[in-house]
């Protein structure tokens, strides 16, 4: 007999000890994260078998022995029921052992009263624990398992049915053949179904099945973690390979900023190699563009766990800047602790130049190439701003060119376009980087000069005007513009400067075109 109880606690010994010892770190199943929990069990209770055994073998039981014995018991049916609960409810993921203990405490204080009133109270504890404990554990875990079927046969992996339903079913007979069957005792129902009757019934002792039942649940539970493993690493493969192919820039480094990977898109667009630049700070992508309080919202955004997406501008090895739209994610260890970060960047360089030179487009005259109305307009509003936040002058001039309408009508449209044309290359030599030219309307110019007093800017209408009055346009001969000038001055407007100036040139045509008249 003792070699019997010997084998029956080996299997579940051996049980519990290979599935704790099993590589199950990187799984995503939410069964092999909690399987170390039927480990447990199997480890505690295949030492509660081999107590057992002593006490064939030795004839004897000491009260220490008994009651560790008895308490070893109990607590390899709550790592069952943790396991069921744990597998049921997601919100019950970390559910803490010594919680469910606590919450299950008065059960042991029920079996103490029950024990008083027994001649062999280490009996009747076994006898409770097994009724109490055990069968919700076990029959718990199996419905656990049961609820999780449906779920794992749409993953279609290979075998996992067969060793699904025969780990539900080993719980399910090991509910009757270690829940029910019970040592013998005077009491219902250990009276009619125990050791005695099990056993005089099939011929063989119910410590026989149980090692049996613990051999295949052990088995099955060893096949799952197996298909789970695979599945898991077929996965990772696949999204590894992903990676190295993906056009999209990849880098791996850990907390401290350190390069650990880089995939082959991002040797492509940098022309940086992980082999130089491993063990590096990342830093080394630094474009200048950024100050230093933008990387430090960064670093302050990731360690607080967070993801971070941004537009970045980054500096490749031949110090060529490109544009790159990043997400940073921060990779946790099952403690919650940052270990890594994982950065996926899209070089959005040519969308970014796309963008500029449609806002460029929106901004500028399509005839002539230089700013157009709107353009003006917005730089006004801030030009206007600043003069009056630092008090510093402001020349505004309008100017049209004289008989314009008259050169369309002799000479056509495409003459009346080069003219335009010409008009503002002659201003675009004279300007100031500072200054803004724009195409008012039609014929009309206008130019914004900033830290320009009122004559400064008379004095710079009229150069312009004998320049144009001098320039040859060929069979058009020459052709001249009359020009309005205007200042800033203290408490203006837009409105109000923009009057002041077209009144200006209203004057100065009507005078005999051909000259400057200012306001």
């Amino acid at each position: 007999m003792y070699l019997l109880f010997f084998g029956y606690g080996l299997a579940f010994f051996l049980m519990g000890f290979a599935i704790l010892l099993y590589p199950k770190g990187g799984s995503r199943y939410k069964l092999a994260k909690n399987i170390w929990l039927i480990g447990a069990f199997g480890i505690s209770h295949g030492v509660v078998e081999w107590i057992d055994m002593f006490f064939t073998i030795e004839q004897n039981k000491p009260l220490l022995l008994q009651g560790i014995s008895l308490v070893l018991l109990a607590l390899s049916y709550l790592f069952l029921l943790c396991f069921g609960l744990r597998m049921i409810s997601e919100k019950l993921e970390k559910l803490p052992f010594f919680t469910l203990v606590a919450a299950l405490s008065p059960l042991p204080l029920s079996i103490l009263i029950l024990i008083g009133q027994s001649s062999d109270p280490f009996l009747l504890g076994n006898i409770l624990t097994r009724y109490c404990i055990g069968i919700p554990g076990i029959i718990l875990s199996a419905y656990a398992l049961y609820l999780r079927f449906e779920y794992l046969k749409k993953l279609k992996l290979p075998r996992i049915e067969t060793a699904f339903k025969l780990l539900i079913a080993s719980l399910l007979l090991y509910a009757v053949a270690a829940g029910i069957i019970v040592p013998d005792a005077h009491f219902f129902p250990a009276s009619t179904l125990n050791y005695t009757t099990f056993e005089n019934t099939f011929g063989f002792p119910v410590q026989l099945l149980r090692g049996v039942i613990a051999l295949v649940a052990a088995y099955t539970v060893l096949e799952l973690l197996s298909i789970f493993r695979h599945e898991t690493e077929t996965k990772l493969q696949k999204f590894a390979h992903a990676i190295e192919e993906s056009d999209d820039n990849v880098v791996i480094t850990d907390i401290n900023g350190i390069v650990e990977y880089l995939n082959p898109s991002f040797e492509k667009h940098t022309g940086y190699q992980l082999e130089t630049v491993r063990e590096r700070k990342i830093n080394f992508l630094r474009s200048g563009k950024h100050d230093d309080t933008f990387y430090e919202q960064m670093w302050n955004t990731l360690l607080s766990g967070e993801c971070f997406r941004g537009h970045l501008v980054n500096k490749k090895k031949s110090g060529e800047l490109y544009h790159e739209y990043k997400t940073i994610v921060p990779i946790k260890d099952r403690n919650n602790h940052i270990i890594y970060f994982v950065s996926t960047g899209k070089d959005i360089t040519e969308f970014i130049k796309l963008e500029e030179q449609l806002e460029m487009l929106a901004a500028t005259d399509s005839l002539t190439g230089i700013w157009n109305r709107m353009k003006f307009d917005e730089q006004l509003n801030y030009e206007l701003t600043r003069a009056k936040r630092y008090d510093h002058p402001l020349g505004v001039i309008l100017f049209d060119i004289d008989h314009f309408k008259n050169i369309n009508d002799t000479y056509g449209h495409p003459e009346g376009d080069h003219v335009l044309k010409a008009i503002a290359a002659i201003t675009q030599k004279s300007v100031r980087e500072s200054d803004l030219f724009a195409r008012w309307g039609g014929e009309e110019f206008i130019l914004l000069l900033p830290y320009t007093t009122l004559e400064q800017a008379s004095a710079f209408a009229e150069r312009l005007r004998l320049e144009i009055e001098m320039f040859d346009f060929g069979q058009m001969g020459s052709i001249t513009a009359s020009f309005g000038v205007s200042a800033y001055y203290p408490d203006d407007t837009i409105d109000t400067v923009m009057k002041r100036v077209d009144a200006a040139l209203y004057h100065a045509k009507n005078g005999g075109r051909n000259q400057i008249a200012s306001l």
